[in-house]
């Protein structure tokens, strides 16, 4: 057999020798050899298979062991003590050490060698560690000392490093390309340095590459494969020798020249940094997957950027002169890769090198003109590049033609008028803008995503909705599922502010699924939260609403920290959750509190946010009845939001709004009605007459007529409110309890009984049935029910129904226990029962002193009722005086004209009428006709 026959059978010997038998004959016969070596190597694989190896090395190696006394636990040597085993493989054993000489505290990792036996392969082994002590680089673990035990087996101290192996780390840490990419640019650093002092590794591989905690690469083992080979060759001894159980290097990462058994080099090592890096990179298939030791065949780097798969190739050629001339090459050539330049790996045509130069000053391009950029592209790119080049033209051409028309309706020269509402330089052109982007999906889903919001926050909601319903369908085929999440966001939030929750709910709760598996721990996750949480607070559906706001608090807090401004928003929603369920709303008078000292810290008094912090303390203490501190800040959330937003704006007259539903409840009536209707005008302005968003506003307003007893005017605006659901909602979402049951009250009162009766009957069977329920509303249903039949004279079901009220249904609030007293004195008062009604009138306004406050509007029209009761037993002087009384204390609740400013002239007078016609008999009872109009269990 020739020379070149043998090698021949060799390098196929070590290509097949660790594969399954059945895999013998194909890959020889692919191979392409003559029949003589064929027959050779099947000779040679079948007296040595690969299963003979695994059984009989494991024996050898402990026999071995048994009969060179190998060093276990314990053991000294030299310098060091051996502690426990932390590795194995075919160059030996590795354990970690103490230093135990007594001069310093030290630990490091023992490497016993196996293999050479000679006495000159070990003096020429002691040598050349010398040359290994010598690599100083701090990604290199250093070579501390060396020897040999008793039993002439040589050791290796090196320098402990205390890491994981890089394929591990970089898969724990998650890291990106670029982060990936610098970690191994800074092994390629250290094995450069060992090649510049003439040290080759010979067995790179990920296990040999640690990082440690702080993100630093360090190099192990570096030459001692090399080392071995030569002391073994300085030494006369047969390479095979070292491969009794394993070869020196891991044929994984092994060069085919190392396999063939030919002398290694730098280039070898270049092979085996290269197989790492598409390891790394996902360029490789799995150890398991792989067929064969032709790794070449395993890189799949079509799912690689074209030019970095090229790099990979090259470092990796079969030829070693074809590779790469050093590591600094490689390394350099993955930088220039970075930076957008051309790279070594690939022939630098001249459309290759334009292509390049083109990315890197695509913004110089940009700011130049944009025609003469396509001009340069076409020189420069291939066809597809310029195809995008020509879409992109188009896109900016659409959205500059778009962008001057904004500016021209700007110009009155131009449009003929002055100040023009932004809403109107925004509608113009913007259908021309889409229909010429209707070719480019991914610009026009981001130019109406981007309007959308501009719409929405104008206050133009209908256009907003229209231009995210548009990006949803371009964004649902552009595979872009966090982009779909955050305009499905927008969308929902969009009709969450017009008040339409039902049609919100769905939306939101996609956009939080989406972030929920996509992004997880983020701040968009937390806004997600946030939304539907307070969605499904005003669709009732609490327990969901409250797991989903305390998860948004925990996870801001976690992400963010206590004290963010993210944090912050989240109490507001808190505070907004209990302002709105709870009937004394401590806890959103906690949460905003807390809201409003992280946003003063952390933004000022004078940011938009500092005003929502307002708006939930607010709500808040009013359902405490704080009320000397709620004005105040009510006044000042309305000043904040007028001046942040202007007068025409949701935020302005939703200011406006709150400060006028808090002077109602304070009783002052007659100051929020023209705040009210400022409200409703800037609705109007907004979203035009007659839409969802006035409703609440107007629904306001009738409380407040009623409250001032102007019932035809609060029955007029309710009728409004009605014609607006029925007209825009569909009938299941229409929700009219509420109406019907403020309607049936205001009838009652009015003294249309029998409509009052159908509509105050049906809204407490609602409210009876329905376990979500408010306790509150479902309390003033029994009241007005029992007003009602107590004015029907049905006085035995009116109190029946009262003796089957909770008094604690509403909690501890006095003023509501007073509530229920006055209806029993009212009905009392009814029986002819004078004296309890007055005691239990008299404790009614004890409660709702202690709760509103001695000097509250409400108190003093409650004592209408007593003053009826005097006046009915005769006692006009007192009724009269505490008439005159009423009417100053309660006059911001009482309208002018109204039915109760009527009664309540009646009492004030009674005292002279009486006196003009019977002055003899002032302070005794009062004449028929007096009695007839202020009768014995008056209207309440």
């Amino acid at each position: 057999m020739t020379p070149a026959q043998f090698a021949r059978v060799k390098a196929l010997f070590g290509q097949l020798c660790d594969l399954p038998e059945h895999d013998y004959l194909p890959r020889l016969h692919a191979a392409g050899d003559d029949a003589a070596i064929i027959a050779e190597v099947l000779k040679l694989l079948r007296a040595g298979s690969p299963a003979t190896d695994r059984v009989a090395a494991p024996v050898l190696t402990a026999l071995r062991q048994v009969a060179a006394g190998q060093p276990l636990h314990g053991t000294v040597l030299g310098a060091w003590t051996l502690e426990e085993e932390i590795g194995r493989g075919g160059m030996g054993r590795v354990f970690r050490a103490r230093r135990s000489d007594g001069h310093f505290v030290q630990t490091a990792a023992v490497k016993l060698l196996s293999g050479l036996g000679s006495r000159a392969a070990l003096d020429y082994l002691a040598r050349e560690r010398q040359i290994l002590a010598s690599l100083s680089h701090p990604n290199i673990a250093r070579l501390l000392d060396g020897g040999s035990t008793p039993q002439g087996q040589p050791y290796l101290v090196m320098e402990y490093v205390d890491g994981v192996a890089i394929d591990r780390y970089c898969a724990q840490q998650r890291l990106a390309t670029a982060a990936l990419l610098n970690l191994f640019d800074a092994v390629c650093a250290a094995v450069s340095f060992a090649h510049q002092q003439l040290v080759v590794h010979c067995d790179l591989k990920p296990s040999n590459i640690l990082v440690t905690p702080a993100g630093r690469p360090v190099l192990l083992d570096f030459g001692v494969s090399s080392l071995l080979g030569e002391a073994a060759a300085g030494a006369g001894e047969a390479l095979p020798a070292l491969r009794e159980s394993a070869p020196a290097y891991t044929p994984r990462y092994a060069s085919p020249e190392q396999k063939a058994g030919l002398r290694s080099g730098t280039a070898t090592d270049i092979y085996s940094l290269g197989l790492v890096l598409a390891e790394l990179l996902g360029a490789r298939a799995a150890a398991a997957d792989c067929a064969s030791d032709n790794d070449a065949e395993t890189l799949q780097t079509h799912a690689l950027p074209r030019d970095l798969g090229a790099i990979l190739i090259r470092a990796t050629r079969p030829d070693p002169a074809a590779r790469y001339a050093s590591v600094a090459a490689f390394a350099a050539d993955l930088g220039r890769w970075r930076r957008g330049q051309a790279v070594a790996a690939r022939a630098a045509t001249p459309l290759y090198l334009a292509q390049k130069w083109t990315l890197r000053h695509w913004p110089w391009l940009a700011a130049g003109a944009l025609f003469l950029a396509v001009i340069m592209a076409f020189s420069w790119r291939m066809r597809v590049e310029r195809d995008n080049a020509l879409a992109a033209e188009r896109a900016a051409l659409a959205v500059k033609d778009y962008m001057i028309s904004v500016f021209q309706g700007a110009d009155p020269e131009i449009s003929g008028r002055r100040d023009l509402p932004v809403s109107e330089l925004l509608d113009a052109g913007r259908d021309g803008l889409a229909a010429r982007l209707r070719d480019q999906p991914l610009v026009l889903a981001e130019i109406s995503g981007i309007l959308g919001g501009v719409y929405q926050t104008i206050g133009k909601r209908e256009q907003a909705l229209r231009l995210f319903d548009e990006a949803i369908a371009l964004e649902r085929g552009n595979q872009r599922p966090l982009r779909l999440a955050a305009l499905l966001h927008q969308r929902a939030y969009t009709s969450y502010d017009r008040e339409d929750f039902p049609q919100a709910e769905p939306i939101a709760r996609e956009a939080l699924q989406i972030r929920e598996r996509l992004a997880a721990d983020s701040p968009q996750l937390v806004d997600s939260l946030r939304l539907l949480g307070t969605i499904l607070l005003y669709q009732q559906q609490r327990e969901e609403a409250r797991t989903l706001l305390a998860r948004a608090l925990a996870l801001s807090v976690r992400i963010s920290g206590a004290d963010s401004v993210e944090t912050a928003r989240v109490h507001l929603d808190l505070g907004r959750f209990h302002g709105y369920l709870d009937p004394i709303a401590t806890g959103a008078v906690t949460h905003a509190r807390r809201a409003r000292q992280i946003i003063e810290q952390r933004l000022g008094r004078d940011h938009p946010l500092y005003a929502d912090a307002l708006e939930i303390l607010v709500l808040g203490l009013s359902t405490t009845q704080g009320y000397d501190e709620a004005l105040p800040l009510a006044r000042e959330l309305s000043e904040k939001r007028l001046r942040f937003y202007g007068e025409i704006s949701y935020q302005g007259g939703y200011g406006l709004y709150t400060y006028a539903n808090l002077l109602n409840d304070a009783g002052q009536r007659l100051q929020a009605v023209p705040l009210l209707q400022r409200c409703l005008r800037i609705q109007e302005q907004l979203d035009g007459v007659g839409t969802l968003s006035s409703t609440p506003p107007l629904q306001l307003l009738a409380r407040v007529y009623e409250g001032l007893g102007d019932y035809d005017q609060a029955l007029a605006v309710l009728d409004q409110v009605a014609a607006i659901r029925a007209r825009l909602l569909p009938e299941a979402s229409r929700e009219t309890v509420d109406l019907d049951a403020q309607a049936g009250r205001i009838r009652r009162q009015r003294g249309d009984l029998l409509q009052a009766q159908a509509l105050l009957e049906q809204s407490l069977r609602q409210r009876s049935a329905d376990p979500a329920t408010h306790p509150c509303r479902l309390l003033q249903s029994q009241l007005e029910m029992a007003a009602l039949w107590r004015q029907q004279r049905r006085l035995e079901q009116a109190q029946t129904l009262l003796d089957a009220i909770d008094p604690q249904a509403c909690g501890k609030a006095a003023w509501r226990q007073g509530l229920i007293d006055a209806e029993r004195a009212r009905l009392l008062q009814a029986r002819g029962d004078a004296a309890a009604a007055e005691a239990l009138l008299l404790q009614a306004e004890a409660r709702y002193a202690e709760s509103l406050g001695a000097q509250h509007p409400d108190l003093w029209l409650l004592r209408l009722d007593r003053a009826a009761l005097l006046a009915g037993r005769g006692e006009t002087q007192a009724a009269a005086a505490l008439a005159r009384e009423i009417a100053e204390k309660g006059g911001d609740s009482i309208a002018p004209g109204s039915a109760r400013a009527q009664r309540l002239d009646e009492l004030k007078n009674l005292a002279k009428i009486q006196e003009r016609k019977n002055p003899r008999a002032a302070g005794t009872a009062p004449p028929a006709a007096a009695r007839r109009a202020v009768p014995a269990g008056a209207k309440g």
